[in-house]
């Protein structure tokens, strides 16, 4: 599983363009920059592992997860 987004970390402050979007979509939709956690328990819960995370442009992050032959 591929995702691409901002996201937020538990382990690190949001940068500030994403802050102000966070502050924004909460405002307008009631609806935030996912975190982190909740993508990697839901991956969990579906025999997926974490198999990398890479800093984007524009402070977005590539994130992908796979699920090896033994998880099924």
């Amino acid at each position: 599983m591929f995702v691409y987004g901002a996201y937020r970390y538990a382990t690190r402050p949001l940068e500030p363009s994403n802050e102000e979007f966070d502050r924004w979509l909460k405002a307008a939709i009631r609806f935030g920059r996912a975190r982190f956690r909740g993508s990697e328990c839901l991956a969990q819960q579906n025999g997926l592992t974490l198999a990398g995370d890479r800093a984007m442009p524009g402070n977005n992050r590539c994130i992908w997860w796979t699920k090896t032959s033994g998880n099924r």
